[in-house]
């Protein structure tokens, strides 16, 4: 898609129902958007996106996003040990 962005993400758990990829596993979105964008854009019941990480490392709602970058966004842990 001209003039959009493509990333890799994976949700995790109830997340998943949400995904949105082409064939060849990106999700694709407008420049400088940012984890906040993404969960919009995808359906996420906001209240509930609370562990995210963009290439490995912890991230937040405001993080910019950029081509190619892994996403990775889970809701938060049920039960406990």
């Amino acid at each position: 898609m001209d003039g959009h962005m493509r990333l890799k993400v994976r949700l995790v758990s109830t997340f998943t129902k949400y995904a949105r990829e082409d064939e060849d596993g990106f999700t694709w979105i407008k420049p400088a958007a940012t984890i906040q964008d993404l969960a919009h854009y995808l359906g996420l019941p906001m209240k509930r996106v609370r562990i995210m990480a963009v290439n490995g490392r912890q991230a937040g709602l405001e993080t910019i996003l950029f081509d190619l970058d892994e996403v990775l966004i889970l809701p938060p842990a049920i039960g406990g040990g």
